[in-house]
């Protein structure tokens, strides 16, 4: 989902960037504090590349860890031994937004207790993931940047944004929005910095209201959204399976879900087409990968659990750790006891 930080177009590249409409800065801006894309200088009205190292595709995404809750720099990454290597992919809960520190980010508390509970092996959480990310750009950044840094597993943190912005923003299910629907937008609009367009804003609310009131138009988006995250998390996968790596699937909370499972009315009206498809989805990846797939959306149970949503889907300090003990039960199983790690970790 999208935020209210800046982090998103940091040390952007073609492949994974991303923006607030209204937060990314103009070129000046972003010169001026050093956050061009990586490796490259800004000409004109183009980017040139410095020609400086040689590069690799998995260069290409270090920019994945470049996010402000990130822990670890990519050389951090392969400096720890492969065994120990766990990474996380995803959207903005993945990324941990609304974390008061990195240390408060679930991925964090994940981190510490898979130290604890198995001490022989010390672990490290390496989280890649961004801020408005979809199962496509997932599936891009696990190709590029984490399988060939040999990882022992990867957790997927995530499906809301590839439910939200087809309903939302009106992209093609499987499409970035901001490569899509704004694209014109986002490229060449008259820009001020911290401004919202509200036409452009109103013209994504009347197409969203076309989607959720035509039947037809509804039904379409609907088996769109449900293809495309099970085509992108069965490649996603079948790729972690051939390379001998642990994965796990977990669908993410969102605040409109939890209200849903406590008997509450929705906050948004598009709340009735987000379910519907969810469910479709659950009931898929059940069915198809009921091995890795794990249903989180409620794991907020409570009513006094509801204020620690700070939005429609991040959560707070509190949430944070509950959710680092929600991921931690899915992933438990890949270890065994302490003996059993020290002994098939080695490699």
């Amino acid at each position: 989902m999208m935020s209210d930080y800046r982090y998103e177009s940091r040390s952007y590249q073609p492949y994974f960037g991303f923006g607030e409409l209204g937060l990314v800065g103009n070129q000046q801006e972003l010169e001026a504090q050093g956050r061009l894309p990586a490796g490259y200088r800004f000409e004109g009205k183009h980017y040139f590349w410095n020609a400086a190292s040689e590069h690799t595709t998995t260069a290409i995404g270090n920019c994945l860890y470049e996010h402000n809750l990130s822990r670890y720099r990519p050389q951090d990454v392969d400096a720890v031994d492969a065994a120990r290597r766990i990474f996380v992919l995803g959207g903005s809960l993945a990324v941990g937004t609304s974390a008061s520190t990195k240390e408060n980010s679930w991925h964090a508390v994940l981190e510490r207790l898979l130290a604890q509970r198995f001490p022989l092996w010390a672990p490290h959480v390496f989280n890649c993931a961004m801020g408005g990310f979809i199962s496509t750009q997932e599936m891009l950044a696990l190709f590029i940047a984490v399988l060939p840094r040999k990882p022992y597993g990867v957790i997927f943190l995530n499906g809301l944004n590839d439910i939200y912005q087809p309903w939302q923003l009106g992209t093609r299910p499987g499409d970035p929005y901001n490569l899509s629907t704004v694209m014109k937008y986002w490229y060449e609009r008259p820009f001020v910095h911290g401004q919202m367009d509200e036409a452009a804003l109103q013209s994504l609310r009347r197409q969203a209201q076309i989607l959720l009131y035509d039947t037809e138009k509804r039904d379409i988006v609907r088996r769109s959204i449900v293809n495309v995250y099970l085509d992108n998390m069965t490649r996603s996968i079948r790729l972690c399976q051939a390379a001998d790596v642990k994965v796990a699937v977990c669908f993410q909370p969102w605040l409109d879900r939890s209200r849903h499972l406590l008997g509450l009315e929705y906050l948004d009206e598009a709340s009735t087409a987000h379910q519907e498809t969810f469910e479709l989805i659950r009931r898929r990846m059940t069915e198809l990968h009921g091995d890795v797939f794990r249903d989180l959306t409620g794991i907020f149970n409570r009513l006094d659990q509801l204020p620690w949503y700070t939005d429609v889907v991040h959560v707070d300090d509190r949430g944070q750790e509950l959710l680092g003990h929600a991921v931690a039960e899915v992933v438990q199983p890949w270890f065994g006891g302490d003996h059993a790690v020290a002994a098939n970790h080695g490699r």
